[in-house]
């Protein structure tokens, strides 16, 4: 087996590798790795096809040496410390490289290139270079560039003669997995003004285009990576990776990978629960847990002052698991790196943060983040969702694409060579910005408007009187209060939408009807040029072509909300299949604005009225045609319209916890009608169950 040339010379000197009996070029191999502070990848890669055929993943053993790259460089300085920190990290990707290889089934020896992306530190501890001149001024590297070396050389579980093939940094806190991640998410070759933000240890941001790039780096800690969180671990099974808290009761529910009992919480898993003990006013914006809310989540443990995410019973290792106020303020310290970073970016480089046309998310577990809960707590930056773009691992992708690539491996050396390095601790700029992010979201709330409107300060959402669209008449069902976004005008969801329902009659025109009813679910009746829908208990036609809808058999036009609801449940609908897994509003899109008002008239709403009757809502429930589920107490779904199912939940009372309802949607809701009209229909059904309710009891 001959390697032909270094990866930039491939007429070079041919090397040969190995001596193999016969054609055996589909046992040929190659690795990808990305070597980080806290996590090491490992991408085991068939060089004849190029697929990825296993990957593996595990903790850096170094860790256990330090958790930042400071302390790493500090250790590599004693007595014998260089040597030991190459063995531990040489020791994880042997480990990892066997793994592989086993699960492929092959052996290591058949692994003849590695293409190995990291930060400065990491690449330099991992060819054993002293990394000392990276943490002193002037702040360079031994090497950004290094030569290539052998698997033997290195003590590498791969054949001893495959390439070892290190890829180019930058600067000293701008190393080869950001130059790998600029190549991998698209920013070397975007026109697109991008920031590119690699969310792990070191917190590196870049921003530019293919013509120019900017890079700074600001030590952000593993926090994010489930180090030095007491219950944090890795994105694996068992990982609690989603969690949401009742705003009334502060019980958590949550989510775990695999749907496996819980073990620890992720970095989404605590993004996700910071942001929620925030919103619902269990912990301030400077991270104390409030301690009068009555709730026996909240207690003092070995570590301080704590919230119990997941009781011992609930654990894989019997366990409670709880986030500290240490833990907390880890975790704020790396989210106000990580934002500080990105602001004294725009700033010095002279780019307001609105001109951000895309904002690329690399890292370990950036393809989990929600964006609505990272921008809550300050992480990102508060801008239009679809400007976000969750690309997982970049630095292993970059080394994928090098490792099977000459033109790839090109690209990432010219973007090395084309990145500017800014050092953040040049002047007190960083420290300023950073010292202002240490708080939920930020010092300024004017920079997050929209966790501004989720908290009420300056609320852009209005309370306005409807009293339209909920049938009988009845005590729930004439003056009551319906929530919509301020840019709907603030005079009623109906009346906001006047204007456009014109149009919606006018665009619904150029379809055909049987279009109309296939995609919708609505029945045609051509003989009466009328659709029938049904919405809970009640029958509709929708004349054709005035497109007006009236109670089944009336005369008389049904009010402008339900002319509203209907119009755009017809215009949106595009035939998806009810998914049948229930979401609260808050999961709708947008819904996470509004959820709070949603609840408050409609599941509290339903409380107030009812009490603690669980009997009572059930008999309501199949009054208006309601059928059973399994949710809460005592769960009832309704065909809201007919492909959008809506439920109710109800629980009991208890020694702990007053009666709660909820209103729950299908996840495909969203296919069908925007939030303001899922809320109504939200709201309808509410006013429905209480009519019902009000004539049995006055029988």
């Amino acid at each position: 087996m001959l390697e032909t040339g270094a990866w930039h010379l491939p007429e070079g000197v041919a090397r040969i590798i190995d001596v193999i009996p016969g054609d055996q070029r589909d046992g040929i191999y190659g690795a990808a790795i990305d070597i980080g502070t806290t996590s090491n990848v490992v991408y085991l890669v068939d060089l004849a096809t190029g697929q990825v055929v296993d990957q593996r993943a595990d903790y850096n053993e170094q860790i256990s040496r330090g958790e930042d790259v400071i302390s790493r460089i500090i250790y590599a300085g004693k007595d014998g410390g260089l040597a030991e920190l190459q063995g531990l990290v040489i020791g994880t990707l042997n480990r990892l490289l066997a793994r592989a290889a086993q699960r492929a089934g092959i052996e290591t020896r058949q692994i003849y290139k590695v293409s190995v992306s990291g930060n400065s530190t990491m690449i330099h501890l991992f060819l054993a270079i002293p990394p000392e001149s990276i943490r002193l001024a002037p702040y360079i590297t031994a090497a950004s560039q290094p030569p290539a070396i052998t698997g033997g050389e290195l003590g590498l579980d791969v054949h001893p003669q495959a390439t070892v093939d290190c890829l180019p940094g930058v600067a000293s806190y701008v190393g080869a997995d950001i130059t790998a991640g600029a190549v991998s998410s698209g920013l070397a070759e975007s026109d697109r003004l991008s920031l590119f933000m690699d969310i792990g240890t070191n917190g590196e941001t870049v921003l530019g285009t293919r013509e120019w790039m900017v890079a700074c780096a600001c030590s952000a800690g593993p926090a994010f990576e489930g180090a030095g969180v007491q219950h944090g671990m890795r994105a694996d099974l068992g990982a609690i990776e989603e969690v949401w808290l009742n705003g009334t009761t502060f019980e958590p529910t949550y989510r775990t990978i695999g749907n496996r009992p819980p073990e620890g919480i992720c970095g989404s898993g605590l993004i996700s629960l910071l942001a929620e003990l925030f919103v619902t006013g269990v912990m301030d914006k400077g991270g104390n847990l409030r301690r009068d809310l009555g709730t026996p989540r909240i207690r003092e443990g070995a570590h301080g002052w704590e919230y119990v995410v997941a009781w011992a019973g609930e654990t894989k290792r019997n366990q409670d698991l709880a986030l500290t106020e240490v833990d907390i303020d880890n975790l704020l310290r790396a989210k106000a790196a990580i934002y500080a970073g990105c602001t004294v970016l725009t700033t010095q480089v002279g780019v307001e943060l609105d001109d951000v046309e895309q904002v690329l998310i690399g890292g370990a577990f950036g393809q989990y983040l929600n964006v609505e809960k990272a921008v809550q707590i300050g992480l990102l930056l508060d801008m239009p969702w679809d400007r976000f773009h969750f690309l997982g691992n970049t630095s292993v992708r970059g080394a994928y694409m090098a490792l099977l690539s000459r033109e790839s491996r090109r690209k990432i050396e010219e973007a090395a060579r084309k990145m500017t390095y800014l050092e953040l601790s040049a002047d007190n700029t960083f420290y300023n910005e950073f010292t202002s992010a240490l708080f939920l979201p930020h010092t300024d709330e004017a920079r997050f408007p929209s966790v501004q409107r989720v908290l009420g300060n300056g609320q852009e959402v209005v309370e306005t009187a409807v009293d339209e669209g909920w049938g009988e008449a009845g005590s729930m069902e004439k003056g009551g209060t319906f929530t919509v976004a301020a840019s709907a005008g603030g005079s009623g969801w109906a009346e906001t939408l006047e204007p456009v329902l014109d149009q919606l009659r006018e665009g619904l025109r150029y379809l055909r009807p049987n279009r109309i009813a296939t995609l919708s679910g609505v029945d045609w009746i051509p003989n009466r040029s009328v659709f029938r829908t049904r919405s809970l208990d009640q029958e509709f036609d929708i004349t054709w072509p005035e497109l007006i809808a009236y109670p089944a058999g009336a005369s008389q036009t049904s009010p402008a909300g339900l002319q509203a609801l209907f119009l755009y449940y017809l215009s949106t609908a595009d035939g998806s299949p009810p998914r049948g897994v229930w979401i609260g509003f808050r999961e709708l899109p947008d819904g996470w604005l509004y959820h709070e008002a949603f609840q408050g008239y409609t599941g509290d709403a339903l409380v107030r009225e009812m009490g603690d009757d669980p009997e009572g809502f059930a008999a309501a429930s199949q009054g208006i045609g309601g059928r059973p589920v399994p949710l809460g107490d005592v769960g009832y779904a309704f065909d809201g319209l007919p492909r959008v199912p809506l439920a109710a939940a109800y629980w009991r009372a208890d020694e702990e916890f007053p009666p709660r309802a909820q209103v729950l949607f299908d996840a495909v809701s969203g296919h069908y009608l925007p939030i303001d009209g899922l809320a109504f229909l939200g709201r309808r059904l509410i006013g429905r169950l209480l009519n019902r309710r009000e004539r049995s009891s006055s029988r």
